[in-house]
């Protein structure tokens, strides 16, 4: 496979090459790291959640460690919509991943190279045998389904029945038999892609159960050494849960944001070039410290959530070279096509949610792409739109725009990655780790980010 081939293969889902070229950022880092408390992991459609569980469950893996992977390919699970507080689903989760952790234990017991833990992990398949003969019993009174392999049942009543609620001292020999295994030093990674999918199958997000989900990876990765349990949420699935989960606050360094470096992106294009066998002069005009010089230099007009939209770019660019190589007029020529991509693949990546969101993104910034507002101000521009602009007010029936107003789009327009924070001497992208809610509230102006600016503008 060639470089150019290489920038084609933007879902690391089915990359079956991405081991070869994975780029292993600070977040990363930080979510592989046992001892560190980040355990959310929350970030933009298209900067790199897929490759980041790939990385966790399939390369990174040692001897003395048991991985586990959930995502919605393996379980999906379509639980009755109730009203569950998320401190009841915590509690249940709590139970459900201390179980599926010695359930992990036992299926990878051939494998596991840690001295002294044969009559833990005996231990360990005595407490699965038991959880399971309580489902058992409970599938008799006519139980049914589960989750992570045990947990919400659901009976004929269609009642939501917790399996968890078993004597309180089994719950708490399931715990003290993981920890002791956990203390004699095998290390345990449960990561879950997307819990919103996982664990409910329906459109409307269950803010309190994912919630629970999250409170109960935090908590029982504290609680217990070497075990880490991680989430992978899509930022505007994360935000209304933060809104709804207030307990998530109590825990300020569980979260990592999915974030680039310039460097890191760079280093992106030179894993793949290394990978391909390729240099810096075979794909670009130039030197090397010229190839990345260009590159640096225009990141901010041609990236908008990091690694995907830079990919496209590039290949976009080596489709119009006549020299088969990218310089300054490949980039530009590459552009408008590569924004309206990128505007296309953001639509259509909320379209569940936001119908028409790339529809509304030019309607508000047509005659404004390149403008800078203050919040107050594009609040205001909003507003006038809606009242005088015919489009606008068209849009403005759209049954998610029905819940908005002109106070609140700007904040929406944040967590999907379509503003940029504008300090006045630089501009903070979307894929930017200084990209936070806090500091978009305390940002001085913010404005369209400038990799969509082609694609409002077009005709």
């Amino acid at each position: 496979m060639s470089f150019h081939e290489s920038c084609k293969q933007l879902d690391a889902g089915i990359d079956g090459r991405l081991s070869t070229y994975i780029t292993q950022t600070k977040a990363i880092e930080l979510l592989e790291d046992v001892g560190s408390r980040a355990v959310v992991a929350v970030g933009l459609k298209g900067i790199g959640k897929s490759s980041a569980y790939r990385y966790l469950t399939e390369f990174s893996r040692h001897s003395d460690e048991v991985i586990i992977g959930i995502d919605p390919d393996k379980y999906t699970v379509n639980l009755p919509v109730k009203d569950r507080s998320y401190t009841i689903c915590r509690k249940q989760f709590e139970h459900d991943i201390v179980i599926e952790a010695l359930r992990g234990i036992v299926a990878h017991e051939s494998k596991l190279n840690v001295p002294n833990i044969k009559s833990l992990v005996a231990q360990a398949r005595r407490e699965v045998g038991s959880y399971l003969e309580a489902l058992r019993k409970f599938v008799k009174r006519g139980g049914g389904i589960s989750v992570l392999g045990c947990g919400f049942s659901v009976g004929k009543s269609d009642e939501p029945v917790l399996i968890g609620m078993r004597e309180s001292s089994e719950i708490q020999s399931a715990l003290d038999t993981l920890r002791s295994i956990c203390d004699a030093g095998l290390r345990i990674r449960i990561v879950v892609d997307d819990p919103e999918q996982v664990f409910s199958a329906s459109r409307t997000l269950d803010t309190h159960l994912v919630g629970g989900f999250c409170l109960a990876a935090i908590r029982l990765s504290e609680a217990i050494a070497n075990l880490k349990i991680v989430a992978l949420c899509k930022t505007h699935v994360y935000q209304p849960i933060m809104v709804d989960v207030d307990d998530l606050t109590r825990y300020p360094e569980h979260m990592v944001r999915l974030r680039w470096s310039a460097d890191e992106l760079i280093d992106v294009v030179q894993r793949r070039l290394d990978a391909e066998k390729q240099k810096w002069s075979d794909i670009f005009v130039g030197s090397v410290s010229q190839g990345k010089a260009l590159l640096m230099g225009e990141l901010s007009n041609i990236t908008r959530n990091g690694p995907r939209d830079l990919l496209h770019t590039l290949d976009i660019a080596l489709q119009n070279s006549k020299s088969g190589k990218i310089g300054k007029a490949e980039i530009d020529g590459s552009r408008e096509k590569a924004s309206q991509d990128s505007l296309d693949e953001l639509t259509s990546a909320y379209s569940s949610l936001y119908r028409d969101l790339g529809s509304v993104v030019k309607a508000v910034f047509r005659t404004s792409a390149t403008s800078r507002f203050a919040i107050r101000e594009l609040r205001e521009h909003i507003q006038t739109l809606l009242v005088n602009d015919e489009d606008m007010k068209a849009l403005s029936k759209l049954p998610w725009m029905q819940s908005r107003s002109s106070q609140t789009l700007p904040q929406l327009f944040f967590e999907t990655g379509l503003l940029a924070l504008d300090s006045g001497n630089a501009l903070t992208l979307p894929f930017d780790q200084e990209y936070t809610l806090d500091r978009f509230r305390k940002s001085k102006f913010v404005r369209l980010v400038p990799a969509l600016v082609p694609a409002v503008v077009a005709q």
